[in-house]
């Protein structure tokens, strides 16, 4: 284990510690309970043990790489985040006005219809540069005729403000691989993710996916192949940490 491995698992220790001791904090009494301690280094040791910088953590009865074991094992169902996305509008310049109702909805994606030929790239460029300006905005979501799922790209990815060239550039590439229907040309654009999983995928799975995917969310479909939500490596992390919490204090 390195020197900054170690200063960073320190530092995080105890950024945790004080603000568990903040929360719970009453009058001039402080209390730190031996359950604080565990808790604080939940999070540094699953870090550790994910990354193979130790092998093997057991505290008295706890055992974490069962603890890590149990909670990777169970669905993401209840790590899905909904999505409010809206259709991408097509036909003349009037259509901008509808950008306002989409920042006051604060939508979080919006859909293209795989095939369709009357996509225009300014108008693409205006809406994409439009909402990305705003962090609710995460996601472009590319569905076939039949509303199912094809692929979908975060904004990050797609639209770099320090780089409007490669940011057109994407456009130009996401509307020619639309119109051809090529979904092979489509992956070629800025990170698009075809895989996905479904409600019933386990944890760890799911984050082997977005690993080998190259990135931090994955697209959550139901049977039929619509997109019900996303899940992302933070929901994911965020609920290991709660679950092998609850384990602790059983």
């Amino acid at each position: 284990m390195n020197n900054l491995t170690v200063m960073l698992s320190i530092s995080s220790f105890l950024i945790i510690i004080v603000f568990i001791v903040i929360m719970r904090h009453q009058g001039k009494e402080i209390v730190i309970k031996s359950t604080d301690l565990v808790l604080a280094l939940i999070p540094i040791l699953i870090y550790l043990f994910l990354s193979g910088q130790i092998k093997s953590i057991t505290v008295g009865d706890f055992s974490l790489v069962s603890a890590l074991k149990k909670a990777s094992l169970m669905k993401v169902e209840k790590s899905v985040t909904q999505l409010p996305v809206d259709i991408i509008p097509v036909g003349d310049k009037s259509t901008y006005e509808k950008i306002p109702y989409l920042i006051k909805s604060q939508v979080v994606g919006l859909k293209f219809k795989m095939g369709y030929e009357g996509y225009d790239a300014d108008q693409i460029k205006y809406y994409v540069e439009s909402l990305g300006k705003y962090t609710f905005f995460k996601y472009l979501i590319i569905e076939n005729e039949s509303g199912h799922f094809v692929a979908i790209s975060n904004i990050e990815e797609f639209y770099k403000p320090y780089n409007k060239i490669e940011s057109e550039n994407n456009v130009e590439k996401l509307i020619l691989a639309i119109e051809s229907n090529s979904v092979h040309e489509l992956l070629k654009v800025s990170n698009f993710v075809q895989d996905s999983i479904n409600i019933n995928t386990e944890k760890r799975d799911a984050l082997k996916k977005m690993q080998i995917n190259n990135t931090k969310s994955l697209p959550v479909v139901g049977n039929s192949m619509k997109l019900i939500g996303v899940v992302t490596q933070e929901n994911l992390a965020a609920s290991l940490v709660v679950e092998i919490a609850d384990q602790v204090n059983r």
